[in-house]
């Protein structure tokens, strides 16, 4: 989450898609001071986010997408969201029209080529899961070319790129040596892309 947030400037208006419980919206609107609205699918978990957003819309992103949602935002956060859904072009689309001018995008989702992925491939193994990179709910699987390339096609140009490792503590070893390599060889070693994009100009 702390990787996240660092996307983020203090005191932004951000629409927070799929924000599940409202974990990040949590540290947003507590330590950073941002306004942050919520878009979530599953009613028990909009309750939840509704502790730590100024508002949450509970919707079907599939066939409502952001049609009607109100305000403007300088962020609007994708977080693991567009692996999920058939129309993430024009959600990406929608979001555009909901952001402030010199607002941005900031879209999270799986490395779907990650070593891990690449090594049960080489052993003839494709098993879908509860959760992680083969999540049985992803519609979609990216890469670091085709995530660019989704943006680029809705008209987005990216500002920054960062991966994680998928190990939680930041701070430890483990991470900052899988770190290094993520950024070095991120098809390889990074378990998520985080991708900062504005509208082009």
């Amino acid at each position: 989450m702390l990787q996240r947030a660092s996307f983020f400037n203090p005191g932004e208006r951000v629409l927070d898609v799929g924000c599940g419980p409202g974990y990040l919206a949590a540290h947003l609107s507590g330590r950073m001071k941002c306004s942050v609205v919520g878009v979530e699918q599953d009613p028990r978990l909009a309750d939840m986010a509704r502790q730590s957003c100024v508002a949450v819309h509970q919707r079907d992103l599939e066939r409502e997408g952001l049609r009607g949602i109100p305000g403007r935002y300088s962020a609007i956060f994708f977080g693991d969201v567009i692996e999920h859904v058939r129309n993430a072009p024009e959600l990406l689309r929608q979001a555009a029209d909901l952001l402030e001018t010199d607002g941005r995008v900031i879209v999270s989702t799986p490395n779907f080529v990650h070593v891990k992925n690449r090594i049960r491939v080489l052993l003839g193994s494709f098993e879908y899961r509860d959760a992680g990179l083969l999540d049985r709910t992803h519609v979609h699987f990216y890469t670091r070319k085709t995530l660019l390339g989704l943006l680029a096609e809705v008209g987005f140009e990216p500002t920054r790129v960062d991966y994680t490792t998928g190990i939680m503590d930041l701070s430890s070893a483990a991470h900052r040596v899988l770190y290094a390599f993520a950024r070095a060889y991120p098809n390889l070693f990074a378990y998520q892309f985080i991708v900062s994009a504005r509208p082009k100009q």
